[in-house]
This record gives C-alpha cells, sequence and structure tokens, in this order.
C-alpha cells in the first residue's frame, strides 16, 4: 500500500494518519485540493470552492479529472464547449449569489453595499459585464472553462492524481 511505503520514508515520530480509502486526489497547493471518493462524494478546498464560483465551474473541475483519468478529457471538454455555444446549460449553473462587498463597483447596478445579488455574466459594450437578465456571454464562459481546463492540466503535468484503494 502507498501509505506504508511513504510511512517507511518519513522521520521517526512523523505518522500518516489516513483520512479517506478509495479515492482520487488533486492537489494544487496548501488546502487547494479535490478529494473524488469511490463512493462518489466529492470535496472541493480552497480555490476549488470558492463562493465565487458558479456550479458549472465546480462541476467542471470534478467532470474534467474523472474523464482525464479515462482518457476522454478533449471529449469532455468539447462536449462542454458545444452545450455553451448552443445555450443547453442552464442559467442556474452560471450564476453567482454573494454579498457586495464595501466600495465594490463591478456590481453596484444590482444592488447596494451588503446586499446579496445573483447574477451571471452577459455581453456589453463588446465587455463580459455582471447582470441578472438577457442572455449570458458565451464567449465569456467558453475563455473562463478553457483556463481553468488549462490549470488542472498544467496541475497534472506537474503533479500526479493520487489513487488510494
Amino acid at each position: 500500500m502507498v501509505v506504508k511505503e511513504v510511512q517507511k520514508s518519513l522521520p521517526k515520530g512523523i505518522n500518516i494518519d489516513v483520512e479517506f480509502d478509495g479515492a482520487t486526489v488533486l492537489v494544487a497547493g496548501k488546502k487547494n485540493y479535490i478529494i473524488i471518493h469511490n463512493d462518489g462524494r466529492v470535496e472541493l478546498k480552497g480555490k476549488f470552492a470558492s463562493r465565487d464560483r458558479t456550479q458549472l465551474e465546480k462541476e467542471f473541475y470534478v467532470g474534467y479529472i474523472k474523464a482525464s483519468l479515462e482518457g476522454k478529457e478533449s471529449e469532455y471538454f468539447s462536449k462542454l464547449e458545444d452545450d455553451i455555444i448552443n445555450r443547453r446549460i442552464p442559467l442556474e449553473k452560471l450564476t453567482i449569489t454573494r454579498t457586495i462587498r464595501k466600495g465594490e463597483k463591478q456590481l453596484s447596478h444590482l444592488g447596494k453595499e451588503g446586499e446579496r445579488v445573483t447574477y451571471y455574466f452577459t455581453m456589453k459594450n463588446g465587455q463580459p459585464y455582471p447582470s441578472n437578465n438577457g442572455d449570458y456571454d458565451i464567449s465569456y464562459y467558453i475563455k473562463l472553462l478553457k483556463s481553468y481546463k488549462e490549470d488542472i492540466d498544467k496541475i497534472s503535468k506537474e503533479t500526479t492524481y493520487i489513487s488510494v484503494q
């Protein structure tokens, strides 16, 4: 077992405590990780679980990792990209709900400081614009997912997925 081999290489007094069994883990730095348990449970921590992320973004990380483990990440990304282009993604998966921060101007047109607002990105004057009505900005969401894909691909090249059985 991997744990026993790693434990052997550690100095005396430092012990490994296994918190889960049967999972795939992607670690992107201290307190930034994704655990996909074999029973289907998923844990997102740090930048992967940010409240400023849409449901689509959170699902993308897990879906892309699972597809990568099967060698089907290109197909997964292409289908999702096609779904965005053809507006098959439900708006609820693109919305962000959060409180307007002090001095924040980007969301001031949606409410007042301290108010909780729900929004997604539309296009206004050729730029992504937070709104709560109208069509979502296709190019914004494709660029966003491409950046997450590149992030996961970079992490994957620098580290290894660890599957604990």
